[in-house]
């Protein structure tokens, strides 16, 4: 047997034991089975990418409301005086 027939020989003994053991592994691996909750944040995640621009606007009409929330814009009965305001707080009167 040449050198060249001994190196095909090997090579293809090799390949057909690699391809028995993927066989293997492949048959042994199991179906996996995600949780209720996972699969309902998929749900959400994918039907938050079919529409970008509604959740962007959501998000910043959002931001835009709590920034005039808290910044006192939006508070019934008017603006604030200042800081130095502690009527309504119990501080007696100055």
């Amino acid at each position: 047997m040449t050198d060249q027939a001994m190196e095909k020989l090997a090579r293809r003994i090799m390949l057909d034991a690699a391809r028995q053991e993927y066989g293997l592994l492949q048959a042994e691996q199991l179906e996996h089975v995600f949780s209720p909750a996972f699969e309902r944040k998929m749900k959400k995640l994918l039907r938050r990418g079919k529409h970008p621009v509604w959740y962007k606007t959501l998000h910043a009409a959002a931001c835009v409301l709590l920034a005039l929330l808290l910044s006192g814009c939006a508070a019934p009965g008017g603006q604030p005086s200042g800081p130095g305001d502690l009527r309504g707080l119990g501080a007696g009167d100055p």
